[in-house]
């Protein structure tokens, strides 16, 4: 039986329905700012993903093998709020990038040439 706190928001799902999505990767790399910055190992995060007190993956795929799942994404705002609960002083670790990127910046050589 899965843990019921961690139930998605309707306000912090996006048009699609799902909000923002991680994997198991973006869930090593937060899991390793509560421990000072590297991302912990696989074996560490699987522990963690595994635990029955994990938010449940919002999709898991395939979906004929429940078992041995081959991708599984997790709804960001969960595990926010999970890491919240289990890793607290988490996000005062997170690195910050500077300076912000815009959504709208300039990427590629011909669009920075053109700015």
């Amino acid at each position: 039986m899965r843990h019921t706190a961690y139930a998605p928001n309707v306000a912090e799902m996006d048009a699609t329905g799902w909000g923002e999505l991680v994997d198991s990767v973006d869930i090593r790399i937060m899991l390793g700012w509560g421990r000072g910055g590297e991302p912990v190992n696989r074996s560490s995060a699987a522990k963690v993903i595994n635990d029955y007190r994990f938010p449940r993956a919002a999709i898991s795929h395939p979906p004929d093998e429940p078992d041995r799942p081959r991708l599984r994404l997790w709804r960001l705002a969960d595990v926010e709020r999970w890491m919240d609960v289990n890793r607290p002083g988490w996000r005062t670790r997170r690195p910050v990038v500077e300076p912000p990127v815009l959504e709208d910046a300039p990427t590629t050589r011909a669009q920075l040439r053109a700015a």
